[in-house]
């Protein structure tokens, strides 16, 4: 049987640490069942401006992340993430990224900021 080894491979800097805890996130979620809502862990910017909050990573294959997308212009999505593509897009890291607070408060600091305009 034939192992993808890219899908072993988060296609962004991330420390082990880090990485270990999007995983738990994602297994708290899908496997557990459990109703969370954590603090992301990734901003991740696009060429077009587009910020993604990553969460989770998908266990088993860490191209794949879950968390919000935000275009900035009010259109926010909450979901799967593909991470390949983002990094094959040039979307960058913001390494100096920490979150304050869970995902919920950035979905509703972003809907409140559209608005009111």
């Amino acid at each position: 049987m034939k192992v993808n080894r890219e899908s072993e491979t988060v296609p962004f800097p991330v420390s082990i640490e880090t990485r270990t805890i999007l995983l738990r996130n994602a297994q708290r979620r899908l496997v557990f069942a459990e109703r969370t809502d954590p603090r992301p862990l990734l901003r991740i910017v696009d060429p077009s401006g587009t910020a993604f909050l990553v969460t989770e990573l998908q266990p088993g294959d860490l191209r794949h992340g879950y968390g919000l997308a935000d275009q900035g212009d009010g259109n926010l999505a909450v979901g799967h993430i593909d991470l390949a593509a983002l990094a094959a897009r040039g979307a960058v890291l913001d390494a100096a990224f920490q979150a304050e607070f869970p995902l919920s408060v950035y979905i509703g600091q972003s809907i409140r900021q559209h608005e009111t305009g």
